[in-house]
């Protein structure tokens, strides 16, 4: 008998990013691979550029790997990334004046396009 998943069955994985030039397109096809397993794709294309923004600032400002998390649960993807820096993060608005627009806000998003802070 088949294994039948259901759809938007919850799962997570976790994928560890070394430092190099192919580490944010190897997280972003591998990212692609799992929503597209989960019958998910109408996350990709918004979860692959919040994870290449992600991934590509913890890889450059933190100087080494990086792990991206992605757990979908009631409807909602979250992902998240922890690099290997023991410094805790500084925000630009805490560097100079805070400007309009500056920053990123991270949320969760479902497949009817909804979202969570």
């Amino acid at each position: 008998m088949p294994l039948v998943t259901p759809p938007f069955a919850p799962f997570e994985y976790c994928l560890h990013i070394p430092h190099g030039p192919r580490a944010v397109g190897v997280a972003r096809a591998s990212l692609h691979t799992a929503l597209t397993a989960h019958e998910l794709p109408d996350l990709v294309e918004r979860a692959e550029l919040l994870a290449s923004e992600m991934l590509t600032n913890a890889i450059v400002h933190a100087g080494g790997e990086a792990d991206l998390r992605l757990k979908w649960s009631a409807e909602t993807l979250r992902m998240t990334v922890w690099d290997s820096s023991a410094a805790r993060p500084v925000s630009a608005r805490s560097r100079r004046a805070a400007r309009a627009g500056e920053g990123c806000t991270c949320c969760g998003c479902s497949p009817s396009g909804a979202t969570t802070h």
